[in-house]
């Protein structure tokens, strides 16, 4: 992947919510793309602005080979490929990542990535509300 990736927990983090959705224009879509490193192949979803999806999605599969290291430990490359032996429970039921600061998130779940679609929504439709 282009940055450096971190693992962020959903904790109502409305201004990064906000901006993702500015910066897919007040429309995130999801896009699914099969991604295939080390003989594993699985849909990914992503979800953010429509024109940069398939970038992320083509640079995934050299990050995942390269060990899919990020800044901070976010557990993709072990959950994609199925090796999660080594983790803990909060490590293993990680659904979604999100990539600071380019504006994506991606999961292996169709419904996950819908959540976090009407999230971005409705976390802008709560500031347009106050005003803010």
């Amino acid at each position: 992947m282009p940055a450096p990736m971190s693992r962020v927990e959903y904790e109502s983090p409305g201004h990064d919510l906000r901006r993702l959705y500015e910066a897919a224009g007040g429309a995130p879509v999801i896009e699914q793309y099969q991604i295939a490193a080390a003989g594993i192949s699985r849909p990914v979803y992503f979800v953010g602005p429509n024109a940069e999806l398939v970038s992320h999605a083509r640079s995934m599969p050299l990050w995942l080979r390269s060990g899919g290291e990020t800044k901070l430990p976010c557990w993709f490359a072990e959950i994609f490929h199925g090796s999660t032996d080594g983790l803990d429970d909060m490590e293993r039921l990680t659904v979604a990542w999100w990539v600071l600061p380019r504006d994506f998130m991606f999961t292996l779940d169709p419904m996950v990535a819908q959540t976090l679609v009407n999230a971005i929504h409705l976390e802008a439709a709560t500031h347009s509300a106050f005003g803010d």
